[in-house]
């Protein structure tokens, strides 16, 4: 299913065993692929953190964030041009 990553046995021990064994019923999904989504999410959080922390070292510059008075998101209005928006 999952190449190189197998459930072996009991991985889970401790209070949250219980949880992982409940989860893994009321899921549907195999003890594996819970494992797998689990290491997966936390990969993924630990990206966006280390990005966050490159962000806040090195912010972004002024040309990169001229197209949004604010630097922040544009609202999806009607009629947004979304080309001209993202022009570089």
């Amino acid at each position: 299913m999952y190449p190189g990553f197998e459930y072996v046995g009991r991985v889970v021990a401790g209070p949250m065993n219980g949880e992982f064994e409940a989860e893994a019923k009321t899921s549907g999904l195999t003890k594996t692929q819970l494992l797998h989504e689990a290491i997966r999410d936390l990969l993924y959080r630990r990206a966006c953190e280390r990005d966050a922390e490159l962000y806040a070292a090195l912010p972004l510059r002024r040309e990169e964030t001229k197209l949004w008075a604010t630097e922040t998101w544009p609202k999806d209005e009607p009629g947004t041009d979304w080309e001209a928006v993202f022009e570089s």
